[in-house]
């Protein structure tokens, strides 16, 4: 993906600089709003294309992402790549994630 191409993925993002503690318990300087990728969806559509065309040499059968924050792309890229659309979510305590 050029630098032109990729800023343009960023800016959709809405990036805000700084220090932001995650989720996970790591920190980083960069925080990215991605459900704001998905308000305009045909805006993320070119991205999405991308990606599709870039994983379909691995003869992908289906994408999975979280509930919460990746649904939105999982069911775009799926559509997009004509396979099966999975969503997780988190099982605390347990170690593994349930699929819907």
């Amino acid at each position: 993906m050029g630098k032109g191409l990729c800023a343009d993925l960023l800016s959709l993002a809405s990036p805000r600089h700084g220090h932001f503690r995650l989720e996970s318990g790591h920190h980083a300087n960069l925080w990215l709003d991605l459900e704001g990728l998905f308000v305009q969806p045909a805006a993320v559509h070119p991205f999405v294309t991308r990606l599709a065309r870039a994983l379909r040499p691995h003869k992908v059968a289906g994408v999975c992402g979280p509930l919460v924050g990746g649904a939105f792309l999982v069911q775009m890229l799926a559509t997009r790549s004509q396979v099966i659309a999975a969503r997780g979510e988190r099982s605390w305590g347990k170690g593994c994630a349930r699929t819907s």
